[in-house]
Formats: structure tokens, C-alpha cells, sequence
């Protein structure tokens, strides 16, 4: 405590005190009046310089204040040097409230040692003087202690006070803000003399103004606090961007941003030494550390290497694992629990802090710093440690992406690198890879979380890799159907082979890394069972029956048809079950086992087995089977082929779908494949059953045939895409004209007068989607017909026949485009026959209504069989667009039903195409086959404008004609 010493007020008087202190005694003197009764003049001088007396000292004060601000020893060592000065007190002491104690601030005067050091450790009582000040908030004048009642009682204060400092007349003014304490300026002389009234206004002021500087220097501490947290905020903000940084750029070399945040995080923290942990199996392991020497460095990494943490109480690290939360141990020495005695001599520490690397909140690794010395962590440094952790958990995840992502982008090069050896024209799959692969990287680099580069990858690739796939297979179909020698034909169906091969690799590649990144959406339809396993058995019984294999399939009795689930998704687990048994076995059969079971509130358990008599697997095998990019041995892949994909896929979807598979096997007995699926139940009013026919408004249909014939209009902005298109379109009988973007393609539709617009949706200057918005505009507003457009489009993401159709599309072909596809789709509009449209007119003037049927129960009522068929004309146009509406709305249910209605009325007037194709349709779309609707609805509106034309045209002649 800093206390200033000075001769007192005895230097005052000896200078000027002497002085004032006549004149002072002169003002209560009689004498000192004239006899008159006027003032004298002595009087009125005195008066003046005690009141210049206190403005001075009231000025030297607020100097004080003014120039030390946050610093009030110096204010108070000037209220206190003033207060005994001016109003000629021995002492002065000014004492700030501290609960139920004064603590003293500063002295003014020499105080004897034995009454401070007794003030230090006093608690003040109500009836002590600062206890009397602080109940009373009032002035306090005692003008002799020997008389008060605390010196009378004994009090300990009191009697040092007088018999210890001498002190006999004190005087104590509260320091008040807002009414309440907060301390006490308090003056005392060693005489009996008490203060009088103006000098008791002078130390009220200073009390003030004590208050006023006490209240500055919290708010000005206060603002430096702030100041000070903003600066480490900024520190620290700033430390984080540069970490960051490093991490966005070292996305491949892990140790680099492992280093960095160990040695930002000891820096930043005060610590001299820093470690960075990971998980590994069941043990952390060594990956970087801060703070050593190289030969210091290479020593403990040594023994951390040879020694992982457990978790467990014995280190901070196994602690961390432990408990999954931070640990702090403060003294190492002193925690009985702590057994890394050999790593405590090593690094020398004492205290030491761990906080979990947490993923999904389980730990990932521990970050560990450490003092030479016992000095806790404070929270702000464990919350600043937290955040490194978190930087560092996202910086390991980050490099596991880019290495799934590596391993599959080189499966992709690999089979890239086979197409390019059986043909040149795949050179051009090449560069779409390379361009899909930098498109990837450059993604990588541009975003912000791994999961957002890894979805602009996906779409990226999925579009570059199908947009040359279209020109090689394109080609393919329209070389095939030239005029070709037999050696000719089996080199191009070796080339198809391999590009398809190439096209379901990428796709399988694809699926696995957007379920990797969390993208799989599971739609919600209904669809049946039965149907859905039929068409499947269905589609791959002609490669068993080539290898002499038996197929069977059954349906456990009493099981749910009518279930609500992701349809394609449950076909591509059956389908690749059913394709590997087949590819497997060599001779016997292959065994489909399907049922359900009810497990309560709409839910229902569905389980796919499919068993075989194939090669089978021995234990190791099946252990990893379903890891990803793996098969049953090397020597599997040589001889049957494959990614490995195909198990990884399907275990995947079944865990999305709240089931697992499983599997039973012995080497040469074949396998036996258990998939369970947790799915709906669809209720009774389920659209498999009676579906609320969608609103569908018809539209009118342009006049397709002229004497040249209908023109379809290409816009693609690829020439190898748009060369296919015409070429495919040609060999349909089909005239086309082509445009290189959507401004170019709207000005050619609005000369010409085309059937039908074949749209690529990604291209310059006008997209897919801006032509269409265009073109049903200029429709709406000239009164023109509406043109059919077909979207063709590489992008095979979900959603994007949504999209397509929201813009006013009015289907969709996803790249490589099939002939049979084109001519399925175009069917719709265009009467395209088997042979292309060249067809002549008469041929289709060859009856499609077999009248037999009628007749066997109208006989010869022409009349009567030309009503119905005018009815059935109505009820079948009615289906169409019934159809046609549940098929852009992805009812597949509602779709079926249609289906199911036109098929009876078909067969019961003799429509025998149109019974065949709906009934077709109807079981896709009980099975849930949105493709398979698609491919079948052109051939049923095809069909469809047969009968309706020999039904306008019978209607249009006599009746007895």
C-alpha cells in the first residue's frame, strides 16, 4: 500500500496557516465588526480566498481525474492531500466497501503500522463509525472518540484509533451512488477540534467526486476489457481464417494441416508444447506435435508411435476417449490416476489439457497441450482449444472424402482407359471424363464443406461422362443397321457391349458416391409386389435359359401386394441379387423367395431372398463382401467381371430403407442372398385399388401429316449429339432440322411448322428450359398449336424430369438415346410404323379391330357395333389423357388403374394391340416401373390413333356402304 508523506498541517500554518487560521478565529470576534454593524473588511477577504481556497483544490482534483483516467490512487492522494490541508486535519483516509468490510484505498499522513494492518482484517459492525456512515448514508462527526460509545464499549478500532494514531475529532462522509455505499473519504485530527460546516461541504465534494472517478475508471476498465477481448477475438478469428486457408489448400497433404493447428493452437494458448492424436481401430495414435527440438521431435514421436492410448484413467488422452468431453489435469504429479510417468519425465509437463476430435459425436482423435509448469487452461482457452478440435475433425473428414472420391474417380479412369483400347471414337469418352474430372476439381477447390464439392461432382460427371456415351452408342445403333458382313456385325456388337458395360460401371460408381455423400432420396409410391418381382424375373430370365438355368420364383402366402415404398430403388437391390446368381452359377437354378410380414402401425417388414447353386463363398469371403470396390477374390473379377460396387450398393439402400442383408454361403453349394426392407403397407383406399383420376386438360394436336411428311426440329449444341439425332431420326422415316441453341432453335420454330422439338437442356446463349418457357408463351399468346418437346439430356440426376416436365416439356430422354426409345416417345404425336413412317397410307388402312368380337354378341347390327365403337372411341381418349396426366405426375398406381380400365374395354370391342399394350402397361405400373411406362405409353398411343382412325373413318361412310 502506497502512502505519501508530509510535514502535515503543521507547514500550512507555519507558511500560510497561520494566516487563515487568525482570520478564521477573527470571524466568530466581535470585535471584528465596526460599531456600526458593517462587515469588516478582514472578514470578507478571509471569506474570499477559503472559497478560492476550495475552488483551487476542487480544480486540482478534476486536473487529476481528467489526466489519470482508470487510475484512482492518484485522484485520491489529492482528495486526501487537499481535504488535510484545507481543513487542517492530521490524517486522511479514503475507504472503499467491500461487502461488510472497508477496505482502505489510500492514507494521507503518517498512520501508524499496527492501526493499518488492524484495518486490513476488520469486519466493520453497525455500530462502528464506518458502520454508522454506511446505515445512516449521512456525514459523521465525532468530536471526540474518548466519548463515544464504541471507545466506552471497548470497540478494537475505536481504542487503536485513539490510543495507537491519536486520534480525537474524526469526521466521515459517505461516497454515495444511487443511494447506495461505496465507501468513505474520512479525515481525523490528533486534537479536539471539530470541523466546521464548510469544510464538511468540501470533503462532501470530494466525495462526489470520488465517486464520479471511481465510476470512470469501471467503465473505462470495462472498455479496456472489451478492447482487450475484441483483440483476442481478432486474434483468434484471425488464426482460424489462416487455418482455414491451409486447410482448403492442403485437401490432399493432411499432415500439413495437422501441424498447423497444433501450432497455432500452443501459440495461441500460451502452451509450449502441443500433441494432435488419432483414432485408429481402438487406440489413439501419434500424428503431429509442436514444441520440440528436431532431435526432441523424432524421440517422442518414437515412443508415442511404439505406445498408443487406451482409452482409460491413466493418461489425459485415454481420458478424453474415455469420457468424450475435455479433460484438464492441472498437476500431473499430483493426480494419482496418472501412470504416464516415462512421457511426463520426456516432455517435462505438469499441466496438461485434452479435448476430443468428435464426428457424429463419437471421437475421431484428441488434441492435447501442456505446461512445464502448474497453471491451468482458462475456459476461453479450452473454448478456443474446442474450436481447433472441430477444425480438425472436419480436416480428417475432409481427407477421407477426397480419398473415397480419389478411389473412385480411378475406377472411372480404368474403365475409361478400356473403352479407348477396344475403339478410337471412345477417345471422346476420354475427354469427357477429363472434363467431368476437372470440372470435379475445380468444384473441390472453390467449396467450402466437402459435401457440396462432392455433390457438383456428381452432377458434373453424370452429364460430361453420358453427353459422348450418346455419340458412341448413338453410332453404334445406326451403324448396326446397315448393310454389314457377319464379322462386320460381331465387331460392332463387341463394341456396344463394352460401351454399355462402360455406362453401367459409371452408373454404379455414381450411385455408390452419392449414397458416400448422403444424397440418396427415397421416393414414397405405391406399387405391387408381384408385379415388381415378375418383371424382373421376367427381364432376366433370357440370359438364364442361355445358360441352361432354371428360374422359380415364390411368394410367401398371406404376404402384402399393395405396399408404399422407393420402387426402383427395391428393383435395383432384386435386380442385382438376381443378375449376380445368374452370373454365378453354371448349371442348376436359381431360387426368388418373397414375403412380407406386419409389424404394426402401417409398417410392414419385406424380405428378397435369392439362393443359387452357383460357385458360393467361403467365410473370409463373405466378410468382405459388401466393402466397397470388393469381390469375392482377384481371380472372381478376372473371370465374371465387375466393379465390387454391386453388394456395397445394395446393403446401402437396404440400411436407408431400415433393413440390412445377409448372407449364407459354402464354397461349391452356392449362395443364398436375405435382404429385409422395413416398408408401408398401402392403406385400403390405396391407388392400386381405386385412385382419384387426376384433372387433365387436353390439348390440341398440330396437323402432323402433309405431303412431305412431319419435320422434327434437333437443338443440341454438341454436333456429335445433334448428327445421332438426325441420323436416328432418318432411319424412322423421320425429316429433321437442326439448331445449335435454344435463340436459334426459337426463331426456326416460329418459320417453320414442325411435329415435334428434340431439346437439349444444357446449352449457351438459351437453355432447355428458357426455349420451352418461350415457346408455350408465344403459343399462348398467337393462338399456334401446341408442339410437342422432348427434353434430351445427359443430366440422369433425380429431379431433373420434374424439372423438364415444370417447364412446360412434355417428356424426357436421358442420353445415350435408343432408337426403340426415340421411336417410343415420338409415338405419342407421330404414327410411326415398324418400318418408319414411309409406310404408304393404304397400309394403314389394314383393320385394327377385329369385328368378330362384337359380332359374336351384336351379330350384324352395324349400327349398334358403331355406337359402341363411338363410345369406346370417347372412353379410350379419356384413358389416354388419364394416362398420359399420371405419367408427368409419377402416379404409377394411378396410371395402372387407367391402364387396367382400357384394357377391358379394349378387349371387349377388339382392340386386341391396344388390349395387349395396356395390359403390358398396367403391370409397369403396378411394378412400379416408371422407365417401363415411359417406353410403353408411345406404342399405346400409337395404337390408339389406329382404332380411333378406322373408327372416324367407318363413321364417315354409309352404313350400308
Amino acid at each position: 500500500m502506497r502512502r505519501r508523506s508530509r510535514a502535515g498541517p503543521e507547514r500550512a500554518k507555519s507558511r500560510r496557516g497561520k494566516t487563515v487560521t487568525q482570520k478564521r478565529r477573527g470571524l466568530h470576534d466581535p470585535s471584528a465588526a465596526d460599531p456600526k454593524g458593517h462587515p469588516d473588511v478582514t472578514q470578507l477577504t478571509c471569506e474570499r480566498d477559503e472559497a478560492l481556497e476550495r475552488e483551487k483544490a476542487t480544480a486540482e482534483v478534476l486536473r487529476v481525474i481528467s489526466s489519470s483516467p482508470g487510475e484512482l490512487e492518484p485522484v485520491f492522494q489529492t482528495m486526501l492531500e487537499n481535504a488535510t490541508r484545507i481543513c487542517e486535519a492530521n490524517y486522511g483516509a479514503m475507504w472503499l466497501k467491500e461487502g461488510d468490510r472497508f477496505r482502505n484505498a489510500a492514507f494521507h499522513g503518517v498512520l501508524p503500522e499496527a492501526y493499518i494492518d488492524q484495518w486490513r482484517s476488520a469486519t466493520v459492525g453497525h455500530a462502528a463509525p464506518m458502520g454508522r456512515v454506511a446505515q445512516s448514508r449521512k456525514p459523521l462527526q465525532i468530536a471526540d472518540l474518548r466519548e463515544d460509545q464504541t471507545y466506552l464499549d471497548g470497540h478494537p478500532l475505536t481504542l487503536t484509533a485513539v490510543h495507537v494514531a491519536r486520534i480525537r475529532t474524526l469526521l466521515a462522509i459517505p461516497m454515495l451512488k444511487e443511494n447506495d455505499v461505496v465507501g468513505a473519504i474520512a479525515i481525523y485530527r490528533k486534537e479536539i477540534r471539530p470541523f466546521s460546516n464548510k469544510q464538511i461541504e468540501l470533503v462532501t465534494s470530494f466525495a462526489a467526486q470520488a465517486v464520479i472517478a471511481i465510476e470512470n475508471a469501471r467503465l473505462l476498465n470495462e472498455l479496456r476489457q472489451r478492447t482487450d477481448d475484441l483483440s483476442e477475438s481478432l486474434r483468434q478469428q484471425t488464426a482460424t481464417a489462416d487455418r482455414l486457408k491451409v486447410i482448403s489448400r492442403s485437401t490432399f497433404n493432411l499432415q500439413i494441416v495437422l501441424d498447423t493447428l497444433a501450432e497455432s493452437a500452443a501459440r495461441l494458448c500460451d502452451a509450449p508444447q502441443a500433441w494432435l492424436f488419432r483414432r485408429d481401430g481402438e487406440v489413439y495414435r501419434w500424428a503431429a506435435s509442436y514444441g520440440y527440438s528436431k532431435q526432441e521431435h523424432e524421440r517422442t514421436k518414437q515412443v508415442m508411435l511404439t505406445r498408443p492410448f487406451l482409452p482409460g484413467r491413466g493418461s489425459v488422452v485415454g481420458r478424453v476417449a474415455l469420457d468424450g468431453r475435455a479433460v484438464q489435469i492441472t498437476d500431473v504429479l499430483a493426480d494419482p490416476e496418472y501412470k504416464q510417468v516415462e512421457l511426463q519425465k520426456l516432455a517435462r509437463n505438469r499441466t496438461t489439457l485434452g479435448v476430443p476430435l468428435l464426428r457424429e459425436g463419437v471421437p475421431i482423435g484428441v488434441i492435447s497441450l501442456s505446461r512445464t509448469e502448474v497453471r491451468p487452461f482458462t475456459d476461453k482457452q479450452i473454448e478456443l482449444i474446442t474450436t481447433f478440435a472441430d477444425q480438425a475433425a472436419i480436416a480428417i473428414e475432409n481427407a477421407r472424402l477426397f480419398e473415397e472420391e480419389a478411389t473412385a474417380r480411378s475406377a472411372a479412369e480404368t474403365a475409361r482407359d478400356a473403352a479407348e483400347r477396344s475403339r478410337a471414337e471412345a477417345a471422346a469418352a476420354r475427354d469427357g471424363v477429363e472434363r467431368a474430372r476437372d470440372a470435379a476439381e475445380r468444384a473441390r477447390r472453390e467449396a467450402e464443406a466437402a459435401n457440396m464439392a462432392k455433390s457438383t461432382f456428381l452432377a458434373t460427371m453424370s452429364h460430361e461422362i453420358r453427353t459422348p456415351m450418346n455419340g458412341v452408342l448413338g453410332m453404334i445403333e445406326i451403324l448396326e443397321r446397315q448393310g454389314l458382313t457377319n464379322d462386320q456385325r460381331r465387331t460392332i456388337a463387341t463394341i456396344r457391349d463394352s460401351g454399355q458395360a462402360l455406362l453401367r460401371i459409371i452408373d454404379d460408381v455414381l450411385d455408390f458416391s452419392k449414397i458416400e455423400a448422403g444424397r440418396l432420396e427415397l421416393e414414397a409410391t405405391s406399387f405391387s409386389l408381384s408385379g415388381l418381382v415378375v418383371s424382373i424375373v421376367d427381364t432376366l430370365r433370357p440370359q438364364a435359359t442361355s445358360k441352361g438355368l432354371m428360374i422359380d420364383v415364390e411368394i410367401d402366402a398371406g404376404s402384402q401386394d399393395a405396399l408404399v415404398g422407393d420402387p426402383t430403388r427395391v428393383r435395383q437391390i432384386l435386380f442385382n441379387l438376381l443378375g449376380n446368381a445368374i452370373k454365378f452359377t453354371q448349371r442348376g437354378e436359381v431360387h426368388v423367395r418373397v414375403g412380407t410380414t406386419p409389424l404394426g402401425a402401417g409398417n410392414t417388414r419385406t424380405t428378397l431372398a435369392v439362393s443359387d447353386t452357383g460357385i458360393g463363398l467361403d467365410e473370409e469371403q463373405v466378410a468382405k463382401l459388401f466393402q466397397p470396390f470388393v469381390q469375392g477374390d482377384d481371380s472372381t473379377t478376372r473371370q465374371f467381371g465387375g466393379t465390387g460396387l454391386g453388394l456395397s450398393i445394395v446393403r446401402r439402400l437396404a440400411q436407408a430403407m431400415g433393413g440390412d442383408v445377409a448372407v449364407e454361403s459354402r464354397p461349391g453349394a452356392g449362395s443364398t442372398f436375405t435382404v429385409t426392407l422395413i416398408l408401408h403397407a398401402a392403406p385400403s383406399d390405396s391407388p392400386l385399388r381405386e385412385l382419384s383420376r387426376p384433372e387433365f386438360k387436353g390439348v390440341a394436336m398440330p396437323a402432323l401429316l402433309s405431303a412431305e411428311g412431319p419435320c422434327v426440329l434437333v437443338v443440341d449444341d454438341h454436333p456429335v449429339n445433334r448428327e445421332v439425332l438426325v441420323l436416328q431420326l432418318k432411319l424412322l422415316g423421320i425429316a429433321s432440322d437442326s439448331a445449335a441453341n435454344g435463340v436459334d432453335a426459337l426463331a426456326a420454330w416460329a418459320r417453320g411448322r414442325y411435329a415435334a422439338v428434340l431439346a437439349d437442356i444444357h446449352m449457351p446463349l438459351m437453355d432447355g428450359y428458357e426455349l420451352a418457357r418461350q415457346l408455350r408463351a408465344t403459343e399462348a399468346d398467337r393462338g399456334k398449336a401446341h408442339t410437342p418437346i422432348i427434353a434430351v439430356t445427359a443430366n440422369a440426376m433425380k429431379g431433373e424430369e420434374e424439372r423438364c416436365l415444370a417447364a412446360g416439356m412434355d417428356a424426357y430422354l436421358a442420353k445415350p438415346v435408343k432408337i426403340e426409345r426415340l421411336r417410343a416417345i415420338l409415338q405419342r404425336w407421330l404414327p410411326i410404323s415398324k418400318d418408319g413412317i414411309g409406310a404408304s397410307i393404304e397400309a394403314t388402312q389394314q383393320s385394327v379391330i377385329d369385328r368378330r368380337v362384337l359380332a359374336s354378341w351384336l351379330g350384324d347390327d352395324a349400327m349398334a357395333i358403331q355406337s359402341l365403337l363411338e363410345k369406346f372411341r370417347q372412353t379410350a381418349t379419356d384413358a389416354e389423357h388419364e394416362i398420359s396426366a399420371a405419367l408427368c405426375a409419377g402416379s404409377l398406381a394411378a396410371l395402372a388403374l387407367a391402364a387396367h380400365k382400357l384394357k377391358g374395354a379394349a378387349q371387349a370391342v377388339g382392340a386386341t394391340e391396344v388390349g395387349i399394350t395396356a395390359a403390358k402397361l398396367e403391370e409397369a405400373g403396378k411394378a412400379g416401373d416408371r422407365d417401363g411406362c415411359t417406353k410403353l405409353f408411345g406404342p399405346l398411343a400409337a395404337n390408339l390413333r389406329s382404332v380411333i382412325s378406322e373408327i372416324e373413318l367407318k363413321s364417315a361412310r354409309p352404313l350400308n356402304g
